[in-house]
């Protein structure tokens, strides 16, 4: 049976109480049965292993079924083999003495294919072929012609050897020297009958020749495979012996011929045998002494053979034996030891006698020592087998490892977080761009002082600006914005065990999501963007923290929360480590809003750090990357072990080829026959030659290096290495391309070694743990190997370790606690174990900074431990890389560096500082460009300081106010409150409900984003939330508006305020020198210009002081008549707002009111093109004025009578003609213009009209589908915009349209009036001008459709109100 670990396998029985319909495993190899499957599938996991060991042939590696078949075929090839030869076999066995059994089967064949043995069937061809069995006895002649396998045969006795029944043969001696025996011997074959009539002389008669055929030695060579079963160490089993009577047999009884000598090569031992060589022996049972002398008594007058021996000894010979006999202790006899004594000569039969004793104790000291060296391997195996290290007896002291010096403040349990978070940058340095933020690269000694610096701009606040702006961006890229929650719980229903729904994190979640749409509506500019577009720097860095762990966790949608589960590892929005972090940490948002982060310790700071360094590696970048990292790992280890592989092949290949060489060189001087040449594959044999060509150079000179030739050969035939015919090479040349080729791979080795150790580092080395659990880490950022003494989980005492063979070595040291403290082993007791004890007064942190250090630890280390072993395993893998390591350490682990006390000063002065600063600049800027309201000239006079509150103490006293937050909050509201409302975006970002009406509807009113704002504002308690509201209201300010941005109205050019004159009724901007008369100074802030005072000056009393009291309605008709005068003089004319009486040169920041020719900003109004129908918007004005009263104002003309021309837009109401006047399609199709009086004059319509409405409007609506898009400016809107070109394009255009949507809704009959269709086509325009900017060709593009579109329908004559028919709608095709 196979053995495994040299036992035999043990089957286990079949349950006693199993069921016939029970279910069960069966294992068909041995037969088990097995009710689970954990044991039938450990079963088939050993049997399948190759561990086993076949016990016919002794090979090991096998598989329990290959070892089975082994044996199986080994006792069926034993049956076979003649049952007449196996006691001869075994018994020239033990007379052999070799080391190795391919020797031991060698000089048993030797001996067998030579000689017949008593017993033994042989078979012969006679003189006419026929074949003759003859029975167990043979007649041996010696003589000194060699041996003979042919026997001539007289042609008188052919008839005798045909008639004669051959049944018996004797064997018979001649006289011959054991020298000439192994080569003198020769076969003759007689009848037995004719053996007993007389002697039989040896003569040579002519005649046929009779071929010997050796059948038995064809058996031999099948039994010798199989000669492990009966041998074991050059000697006999006891059972073979025991088995087959081997101590009982001797020579004379296998073979009548001289004892064989075989040539010694005992196994290793200290012993010597002189005279061992020439004699033989049968090891095993047998205690019966071998006859070195015996007569042969001839009773049937055969010949007897006689062994020479020499008659004399001298003296020294016989001395020289008494020695080695004395030295064995061998007792030679009182009267032998007195001869000796007395200097008598001694026998040759006392010489012969002393040999026996010689011999008979080698055996016996040969067998004590044979066992005692099997007891010494199984106790080595047992003890050379990995076991737990703390079993291990023959530890050594570790080394003492100098302390990591820790600055203040930094525990031993954090330095284990800096390390981590040290190495994580240095890993991933190009992905942060930390040059960047420290050129000089981020090491240790920074990290230090990013835990206690507080500026603004140190290391601290460009730390976490690096890893804020590197988390933003990718949140950018793979998550999206927080979704409705209307839309909540429809994503909830499409999405499987969605995050939104989870009984625990959902109410966090939604808190999350409005937080986060809270911070949009307050801190977004106009496409309301995420927190992660917050303005980001040392200064606002607190608020921008709070934010960002605030908002972390919010619902980004089904479809993002799909893609974040597949390609971040099943992340969802409460994996979140911020979200985490806030919910394990409850007071942490508080402390960011009444406390700055730089006042954080350096514990918190750490974990603030370590929070952002988690989160950033459940990215997908990050994640990516750690992958391809580990990938390449494997691929590199799986590649090294085929070097070793290939190295293997190369060698055998090249001793082969030597070999066969050296054959050659032997057949050729011998004149054999040469072998034909086998055939080559043609590339390979190319390559070889290849390669001889450019080795032949280096081999003959003998200055080029090694080096110098592996580089030259793998530069240009780099394969020609793996395609090497070692046959057509010489041997000088294959010893060399053997040399090139180990170079080759060790440099492809070393250099995988490297970039194994460099991908490893940027995943993370352990290197391992000792003995007593310390962990090693190899820090490339440091340059040192960190020791940690920490291990949660290590267990408790077990068993004390052994001290037997260490307290040797160690006898310097007292006691037994200090060995087993400097070995770090176990004590047995956990109060005083140095390893499981809580108290074993070690520091947690220690390090190897240089190659002596790490060299003794590499000796002290135990490879019989299963930690320690594979430490040893990792760091030798490692060892040059190490060392190079270790040379450049950085002195930070032993010397900690000192702090510049500036750095550990508050921040909240500079932050104050840098408050105040950029508060005065907005104002002074805002003034500047008079974007506040204008006060009279004393109170403009006033300073900052003069309206500061103030306090006053007791007695009466003023004291100094302390600004903090809370006060900057209100300066910077009330600075908010003066800035005029037309200069600052402020959409709507929500409405509230007031209260249900009457017939049930919800009366809501709208919330501006201002509002919102202050509210925030209000609650601002630090000076970074400050900074940070007035950065957003610094981008709400359309600065475009601002004086710099200001053309003077006579010039068209910009200026400044010092060649700035404003007019304080209509505040438009003149130059100084402009005017006429030209100013030498800026006026007050009464100025007016020469229009305004001219309007002032015509009207009423009464009136002009209404003008006054109500600044902006009097300038603003007479702006009007100024306007519509510069319009017919300047080359390009621009719409002016109505409210800001500045020019609308962006078509998407217009809108024009249906009732009036007013033209308003989008801003100034307050509204959106997309939130409301352009067609029928009205201004503030129309809206609260009755429609009787307007009817008369529908055509709104200037003092003097001109027709004010309104912008190019589409009126949904009535169509804009050529003249630019629009008519009302309530009214009828009407064309109104002026006279020359100025009054105005209604017509009607003309003929061709008359004419358009005979046909029909869906074919009018075709025609104009179709002149849309032969049109040459139509081919951005002709087909949906793809997100390849423009993917954010869906973000911003929250209704996208094109022509072939508005055509296949136009075809589907989705339209049942014109105006809707119109609505549609509008959508085109808006989308167009929200999305591209006014300089893009695409703007330029939709501005020239629309202005086409409005005069298609002008001349088709269509109204929004006219009904589209299906059953005369015709399909419209639109080709792209």
């Amino acid at each position: 049976m196979p053995l495994f670990m040299n036992e035999k396998l043990v089957v286990s029985p079949p349950p006693a109480d199993l069921k016939p319909d029970e279910y069960v495993f069966y294992c068909s190899q041995t037969g088990e049965i097995y009710r689970g499957f954990e044991s039938y599938f450990n079963r088939i996991l050993l049997l399948k292993s190759c561990v086993w060991q076949c016990t016919a042939t002794g090979r090991q590696g096998l598989t329990y079924q290959e070892a089975l078949e082994r044996e199986l075929a080994s006792s069926a090839t034993l049956k076979n083999f003649p049952e007449t030869l196996i006691r001869p076999v075994l018994f020239i066995v033990g007379l052999t003495s070799r080391s190795t059994l391919s020797a031991v089967t060698s000089d048993v064949y030797s001996f067998v294919s030579d000689h017949y043995f008593i017993g033994e069937d042989v078979e012969y061809t006679g003189a006419r072929g026929r074949r003759y069995v003859y029975p167990p006895y043979l007649f041996i002649y010696f003589s000194k012609s060699g041996v003979v396998k042919s026997i001539e045969w007289s042609p008188e006795k052919e008839k005798y050897f045909e008639e004669f029944p051959f049944n018996e043969v004797i064997a018979r001696q001649g006289q011959t020297t054991s020298e000439e025996w192994l080569g003198s011997l020769r076969y003759g074959i007689k009848p037995y009958d004719e053996c007993k009539e007389g002697s039989v002389e040896e003569r040579i008669l002519p005649g046929r020749e009779i071929v010997y055929v050796d059948a038995p030695l064809v058996m031999w060579l099948l039994f010798v495979g199989h000669l492990p079963l009966i041998i074991l160490c050059n000697c006999l089993q006891e059972s073979t012996v025991e088995s087959y009577n081997i101590g009982g047999t001797e020579w004379k009884d296998l073979f009548n011929g001289p004892l064989p000598v075989f040539p010694a090569n005992p196994l290793k031992s200290n012993a010597t045998d002189d005279d061992d060589s020439s004699e033989c022996t049968i090891i095993g049972e047998k205690t019966e002494e071998i006859e070195i002398e015996e007569e042969y008594e001839d009773n049937d007058d055969s010949e007897v053979y006689i062994i020479d021996r020499e008659k004399e000894r001298n003296r020294q010979l016989a001395s020289s034996l008494i020695q080695e006999a004395r030295e064995l202790n061998v007792k030679l006899g009182d009267d032998l030891e007195k001869r000796i004594k007395r200097g008598s000569k001694v026998t040759d039969a006392e010489c012969n006698m002393v040999r026996a004793m010689i011999r008979r104790a080698k055996n016996e000291r040969k067998e004590s020592d044979r066992l005692r060296r099997r007891q010494d391997r199984e106790l080595l195996l047992e003890w050379r087998k990995s076991r737990d290290d703390l079993l291990c007896d023959d530890h050594k002291p570790f080394p003492i490892f100098p302390t990591v010096s820790l600055p203040d403040g930094i525990s031993s349990e954090r330095f284990g977080d800096c390390m981590s978070l040290l190495e994580f940058i240095h890993s991933y340095a190009d992905m942060l761009n930390v040059t960047d933020f420290f050129p000089d690269n981020f090491s240790l000694t920074q990290l230090y002082m990013a835990l206690f610096d507080k500026r603004p701009t140190g290391a601290f606040a460009n730390l976490l600006c690096m890893l804020l702006e590197r988390i933003f961006v990718l949140q950018t890229e793979e998550d999206g914005d927080e979704e409705d929650e209307e839309r909540m719980e429809e994503a909830a229903v499409a999405l499987e065990n969605s995050e939104i729904v989870n009984k625990f994190y959902s109410s966090h979640v939604d808190f999350a999501t409005k937080m986060s749409e809270l911070t949009r509506d307050i801190h977004g500019e106009l496409s309301c963007l995420s927190a992660r577009y917050l303005p980001l720097d040392g200064y606002t860095l607190t608020e921008v923290l709070r934010v960002y762990f605030i908002v972390s966790g919010y619902f980004t949608g089904s479809k993002n929360a799909r893609f974040r589960y597949l390609s971040r590892g099943g992340f969802k929005c409460f994996d979140d480590q911020a979200f985490q972090f806030v919910l394990s940490h409850h007071d942490f948002v508080d402390r960011l809003k009444t406390e700055s982060v730089y006042e954080f310790s350096p514990s918190d700071r750490l974990d603030v750090l370590t929070v952002l360094r988690d989160q950033l590696l459940t990215f997908t970048a990050f994640r990516v990357r750690l992958d391809r990292n580990l990938e390449r790992v494997r691929n590199l280890r799986v590649q090294m072990r085929h070097m070793c592989v290939l190295d293997s092949r190369f060698e055998k290949e090249a001793t082969t080829a030597r070999f066969r060489l050296s054959a050659k060189e032997k057949s050729n001087s011998n004149n054999a026959t040469v072998e034909p040449e086998p055939s080559y594959d043609k590339r390979m044999l190319e390559a070889t030659r290849k390669l001889q060509r450019l080795i032949a150079k280096p081999m003959q000179d003998p200055s080029c290096s090694l080096q110098a030739t592996v580089s030259t050969v793998k530069d240009s035939a780099r394969s020609l290495l793996n395609n090497v015919l070692f046959e057509k090479l010489e041997v000088a040349e294959i010893d060399f391309v053997r040399k090139l080729q180990r170079q080759y791979l060790q440099d492809c080795c070393q250099a995988m070694v490297e970039e194994l150790f460099e991908l490893m580092g940027k995943c993370g080395i352990l290197g391992g743990r000792d003995r007593a659990f310390r962990h090693y880490w190899l820090c490339r950022s440091v340059g040192a190997l960190l020791v940690e003494d920490y291990d949660p989980v290590i267990g408790s005492c077990f068993e004390a370790t052994s001290l037997e063979k260490v307290s040797k070595g160690q006898d310097n040291i007292d006691g037994e606690m200090e060995m087993r403290r400097s070995l770090l082993v176990c004590s047995g007791r956990k109060d005083t174990c140095p390893v499981h004890g809580a108290d074993n007064r070690r520091p947690r942190w220690t390090f190897i900074n240089n190659v002596e250090l790490f060299d003794l630890l590499m000796k002290r280390l135990n490879p019989r431990g299963m930690r320690e072993m594979d430490l040893i395993e990792i760091l030798d893998f490692f060892r040059s890389q190490i060392e190079r390591m270790l040379q450049v350490a950085n002195p930070v682990l032993s010397n900690v560096p000192t702090l510049d006390s500036n750095e550990l000063d508050s921040s909240e002065d500079t932050v104050e500082h840098q408050l105040k600063s950029r508060f005065e600049e907005m104002s002074n800027r805002l003034q500047d460009s008079r974007m506040t309201y204008f006060v009279e000239e004393s109170g403009a006079e006033e300073k900052t300081s003069e309206r500061e509150p103030a306090e006053t103490s007791a007695n009466g006293d003023q004291m100094e106010i302390v600004k903090d937050g809370a006060w900057y909050a209100g300066a910077l509201l009330k600075l908010a409150d003066s800035i005029d409302p037309k200069y600052i975006e402020n959409p709507v970002v929500g409405e509230i409900i007031l209260h249900e009406g009457t017939d049930g509807e919800e009366i809501t009113q709208e919330v501006y984003r201002m509002e919102k704002w202050k509210m925030s504002l209000s609650d601002a308690r630090t000076y970074s939330s400050v900074l940070l509201h007035l950065a957003t209201l610094e981008n709400c300010i359309i600065w475009q508006k601002s004086l710099s941005q200001m053309r003077c109205r006579v010039c068209r050019r910009k200026g400044n305020t010092t060649t700035f004159a404003f007019c304080s009724e209509c505040e438009r901007p003149f130059h100084l020198t402009c005017l006429k008369p030209a100013l030498e100074k800026v006026p007050g802030p009464s100025w007016t210009c020469k229009q305004c005072s001219k309007v002032v000056a015509d009207l009423p009393d009464a009136q002009a002081n209404n003008v006054k009291a109500i600044p902006g309605e009097a300038n603003k008709n007479a702006a009007e008549d100024h306007q519509s005068a510069e319009m017919d003089h300047s080359p390009e004319s621009y719409p002016n707002c109505s409210i800001c009486f500045l020019e609308v040169t962006y078509r998407k920041h217009l809108i024009a009111c249906s009732s009036c020719t007013a033209s308003f900003h989008t801003k100034c109004a307050s509204v959106k093109k997309s939130e409301v129908n352009v067609s029928l918007w009205k201004c503030a004005q129309c809206a609260a004025t009755p429609a009787e009263e307007r009817s008369k104002e529908d055509v709104k003309v200037s003092r003097s009578g001109r027709v004010l021309k309104r912008p190019k837009s589409i009126s949904f109401g009535g169509f804009t003609s050529q003249n630019g006047s629009t008519a009302n399609t309530e009214e009828g199709f009407h064309s109104s213009g002026n006279d020359s009086d100025g009054t105005v004059i209604t017509r009607r319509r003309s003929n061709g009209m008359e004419q358009a409405t005979e046909n029909s409007v869906t074919e009018r609506c075709n025609l104009l589908l179709s002149l849309l898009h032969s049109h040459a400016d139509s081919w951005p809107f002709l087909t949906p915009v793809s997100k390849k070109i423009a993917p954010d394009y869906y973000k911003i255009i929250r209704s996208p349209m094109d022509l072939s949507t508005v055509a296949k809704k136009f075809d589907s009959g989705a339209y049942e009036r014109f105006g809707e269709m119109v609505n549609d086509i509008e959508q085109i325009f808006n989308n167009c001008y929200l999305y591209n900017e006014s300089t893009a060709e695409v703007y330029g593009c939709g501005e020239r459709l629309q202005q086409f579109f409005c005069e298609q329908l002008t001349s088709l004559h269509l109204s929004t109100t006219d009904l589209l028919k299906p059953s005369k709608r015709r399909r419209t095709t639109l080709r792209s």
